[in-house]
């Protein structure tokens, strides 16, 4: 029929509904092929699986054991996945969170089983294991636990032992061990045989030593803490000893000829106990220092302080030059000694840049017999041109701390900051007077430095 138009056949719309969309996208999936490239694909297969094996391992160790242990149900990839996990925390919180809920008795059959359900599943390799002893477990167990994970070449090992207990811990040696923390029980030694080769760090928190012990040479780091039988660590502290930072805190027993082999620390920390001073002076601390020019942390209790001292220099020589950091932590303010020998190590380590004191907690001020060992204290010539920051923490009397300070103050004409932490509450306009009168009597040119001031008011802080 002539000028007949032929109909035009309708364009095929599109399903905008929410259905449609959903099933073009189920019809071109994206299939992680590695380097980041994707590409499109209809096996069937979840994206997070087709993920590289790289990014899965790094999405495991940001889980904790027991999330990482529910990826098992997502798909027959990840049912073993997490037996890869390379650091395992099966520590004190670990413990209570799988225990939560559940009646007393039955606390240590389901840790134990948890723990065997792990070492079943677990094909390493392992890095680092942080392991909780709870009270009443049977040692076979926990040895068996060890020799397995131990086995995996870990080079991270701690294990926290119920305070309960007096847990003897079976020195296991890895091959490839570098760090070793122990907390609460008795150490046994190792066979003559085995012996720590690359071990870097160890530490002790209330570990008894039974016989003689050495960590090996590589031993960078010693961190002992009311521990007892440290006595057998002689094989530690030779010629061979290569120890940059050793801490001795309310340890019995200790031998201060080891100090003689300690060339290389640079950090120091030192917190006696009365069975460390029974027969008299231990150590001089002043040769102490300037045999070991290296040291630039140096830590010391304040009982420390007072039966080490007093410090007196002698001649032009200046001692530990590479100091540059002093904490002295349970500083006695009612102890004048203490005090008095106190500004007597400052004025010998004339390059300390950081000052921070510790007060002993409780403590009302200082007896009236300061002015007695301050004043006799010849700070001529004493110049403390490095040090910047002072931090005392704990501070119960302001004014006492203050006259403790315009000691430093007449000797240290590059002082920037001093910060007091103050445990009491307090009115702050009544303390800001205070001060302001109390450093009246400092000369002008120190009147520059900053001072902060924090009370227990939460919002006080001048």
């Amino acid at each position: 029929m002539a000028g007949h138009v032929p109909k035009r056949q309708p364009y095929a719309l599109e399903d905008d509904t929410t259905s449609g969309k959903r099933r073009r996208l189920e019809s071109k999936k994206l299939v992680f092929v590695g380097d980041g490239v994707c590409k499109e694909g209809t096996d069937g297969s979840d994206r997070i699986s087709n993920l590289p094996q790289e990014l899965l391992q790094c999405i495991l160790e940001r889980l904790s054991v027991r999330d990482a242990a529910r990826t098992s149900v997502l798909s027959k990839q990840w049912r073993s996945l997490w037996g890869m996990k390379n650091n395992l925390v099966l520590d004190k919180l670990f413990f209570l969170q799988l225990t939560a809920n559940k009646d007393k008795d039955a606390h240590l059959s389901s840790f134990s089983r948890a723990i065997e359900t792990i070492t079943l599943v677990h094909k390493g390799p392992l890095l680092s294991l942080n392991l909780y002893i709870p009270p009443k477990l049977d040692r076979s167990l926990a040895s068996r636990w060890m020799e397995h994970f131990l086995k995996q070449r870990i080079r991270v090992l701690e294990i926290t032992n119920s305070e309960k207990n007096a847990y003897e811990f079976p020195l296991f040696v890895g091959e490839g061990l570098v760090e070793l923390k122990l907390t609460t029980g008795i150490l046994n030694p190792l066979p003559k045989s085995r012996s720590f080769r690359n071990l870097t760090r160890a530490d002790l928190y209330n570990i008894s030593i039974t016989a003689d012990i050495s960590f090996g040479s590589q031993l960078k780091m010693l961190y002992l803490k009311k521990c007892t039988g440290i006595q057998y660590l002689d094989g530690q502290f030779t010629n061979a000893n290569n120890l940059t930072n050793l801490l001795l805190q309310d340890c019995e027993q200790i031998k201060w000829p080891w100090f003689e082999f300690t060339k290389q620390l640079k950090l120091l920390a030192l917190a006696l106990t009365t069975q460390n001073c029974n027969t008299g002076k231990p150590l001089n601390l002043m040769k102490l220092l300037g045999n070991t020019p290296t040291i630039t942390q140096l830590f010391l209790s304040g009982y420390t302080v007072e039966v080490l001292g007093p410090f007196q220099p002698t001649g032009k020589k200046r001692f530990a030059p590479k100091v540059e950091h002093l904490k002295l932590a349970g500083l006695g303010f009612y102890n004048a000694r203490q005090i008095s020998n106190s500004l007597c190590l400052i004025r010998c380590l004339s390059n300390v840049r950081f000052l921070e004191i510790e007060l002993e907690p409780g403590v009302e001020s200082l007896n009236l017999t300061l002015r007695e060992y301050i004043e006799p204290l010849r700070w001529k010539g004493v110049l403390l041109d490095q040090l910047h920051y002072v931090t005392i923490r704990g501070v119960v009397s302001q004014i006492t701390v203050l006259r403790f300070i315009n000691c430093l103050l007449a000797s240290a004409p590059s002082l920037k900051v001093v910060t007091l932490h103050c445990n009491i509450k307090a009115n702050a306009y009544e303390k800001i007077r205070e001060i302001k009168q109390e450093l009246r009597g400092c000369p002008k040119k120190f009147l520059s430095v900053k001072f902060f001031i924090s009370f227990l008011n939460p919002d006080i802080v001048i």
